[in-house]
């Protein structure tokens, strides 16, 4: 039985720290959270724009929605073979509380909504979402001298749902409300549509710590 803790990177979602608990049987409860780089999520982003999954527009609203945001993972896992470093987990991750603004004419292109009514085309939205994640790995653990370790995994992650919101940064005229509203909501269903389609990725995670 021991417990680790790492600092841990899993590109392409994140980067920030790692926690694995291990008990008789060998079966490993882990915890790991940290930030969403905007380099990792530019890289997402330019790879999805460059296979034809979704067009620049709707790359930079993802950018924007996606903004600071955090993540956090919780997984099970198992060390099959007593003497060996190999290790199975699976598991749970969320990445939210986080946003930013975005222009309506970005919101109107990657929506599919025709913003032409707005009175000014230099208006921001703030955009923001939530998605829920299934993360599974295969990696190897390598013990340096008893304490210190260094942990490598191959795995994926695919998101299963996600909440999305769009409000207006500006006040609405009061003639407009309902066109705004329902340009709000289907700007929301589109955002969470090509979430929920194309935010997924293989994941590549290295971690190195200390063991107690």
């Amino acid at each position: 039985m021991h417990l680790a803790i790492d600092l841990y990177t899993s590109f392409p979602t994140l980067v920030g720290a790692k926690t694995t608990l291990e008990v008789p049987g060998r079966i490993r409860f882990s915890l790991s959270g940290g930030v969403l780089p905007a380099v990792y999520l530019s890289a997402i982003d330019d790879y999805g724009v460059r296979e034809g999954w979704y067009d620049r527009e709707t790359a930079d609203l993802i950018e924007a929605v996606l903004h600071n945001s955090l993540l956090v993972s919780a997984h099970v896992g198992w060390r099959p073979f007593s003497k060996a470093g190999l290790q199975l987990e699976g598991g749970y991750g969320f990445i939210g509380l986080g946003g930013g603004l975005t222009g309506a004419q970005v919101l109107g292109e990657a929506s599919g909504y025709d913003m032409s009514w707005l009175p000014d085309t230099g208006l921001n939205y703030v955009t923001s979402a939530g998605l829920h994640r299934v993360e599974a790995s295969a990696g190897w653990e390598f013990v340096i001298k008893t304490h210190v370790h260094v942990q490598l995994d191959l795995g994926y992650s695919r998101t299963i749902a996600a909440k999305t919101a769009v409000d207006p940064d500006f006040e609405v005229p009061w003639l407009l409300e309902d066109t705004e509203a329902h340009m709000e909501r289907q700007a929301e269903e589109a955002l969470h549509d090509k979430l929920v389609a194309y935010m997924h990725s293989p994941i590549l995670a290295i971690g190195a710590g200390w063991r107690f």
